[in-house]
């Protein structure tokens, strides 16, 4: 009989990072809740946090927060521990050191223009 030989098997540990979403306006009545919490591998970026809620809620949520070239909609609110993600990388914001996110969709309305 063979001699069992033991091979070290190193396993990388996966660390998810999870990020409370909060949703106001228009957004909270596609997705029927005021937050969740969503789970995300680390280094996850706003845009990935965004296709799992696309593929979650369908194109009516992707509709109003995102435009045929893949950007934030006018209407599109998103803040990432209280700050706009429009002034840091946009959709490639990493969530790394974000514990919070609040996405809210107003209105054409509210911004001025026709409903």
């Amino acid at each position: 009989m063979r001699a069992l030989r033991s091979r070290s098997i190193k396993l990388r540990a996966v660390h998810n990072l999870d990020v409370t979403v909060k949703y106001f306006g228009l957004i909270r009545s596609i997705v029927g809740k005021k937050e969740e919490t969503v789970s995300l591998p680390e280094g996850s970026n706003v845009k990935l946090l965004f296709a799992k809620l696309i593929s979650k809620y369908g194109e009516q949520f992707r509709d109003l927060v995102v435009d045929m070239d893949g950007e934030l909609t006018s209407e599109a609110i998103v803040l990432l521990d209280g700050e706009d993600v429009r002034n840091r990388d946009r959709l490639d914001t990493k969530l790394e050191d974000s514990k919070e996110a609040h996405l809210v969709v107003v209105s054409p309305a509210a911004l001025g223009g026709a409903c």
